[in-house]
């Protein structure tokens, strides 16, 4: 059987109850909260719940079926509902992050433009040295035993 693969939007990402970029920053600041693990903890213990509601169905009951289909559509709705919702909160602070990463490069960009000063590109330790005093750093010269040894 395939598995259902649907790009699913986060909530309130569109439309005018969209959340602001204040309330997505507020969002982030949440996940830093202790009481954000407990929750999250809270949530598992209710998919746990609905998952083992099914699985205590008593196979040899009258309605059987019934019972089953019913408690797994409940703990397929609450697991989807719950994954929703993390998905959700990390959609929105992601786009405040990539937004700020944006915008931060743009303003690089700005800066270099006007005043010809270029952000600092990430180097070797030893290129800053042999750029300014054209000399290279000495490495320690492994001495011919050592050498043997490992042969």
């Amino acid at each position: 059987m395939a598995k259902e693969e649907v790009a699913v939007k986060a909530l309130l990402s569109e439309g005018p109850d969209a959340l602001t970029r204040v309330e997505c920053v507020m969002l982030n600041q949440l996940l830093y909260q202790p009481g954000f693990k407990v929750l999250a903890k809270i949530e598992d213990a209710a998919i746990t719940r609905a998952t083992q509601a099914m699985m205590k169905v008593n196979p040899e009951a009258p309605d059987h079926d019934r019972i089953v289909a019913v408690r797994a559509t409940a703990a397929r709705i609450t697991n989807e509902v719950i994954k929703l919702i993390r998905d959700s909160v990390l959609a929105h602070v992601n786009s405040v992050a990539k937004k700020e990463e944006k915008e931060n490069e743009e303003a690089d960009e700005r800066v270099s433009r006007m005043t010809g000063i270029h952000p600092a590109v990430p180097t070797e330790p030893d290129d800053a040295i042999k750029k300014t005093f054209g000399i290279h750093l000495a490495k320690p010269v492994k001495k011919k035993k050592e050498k043997e040894e490992k042969q």
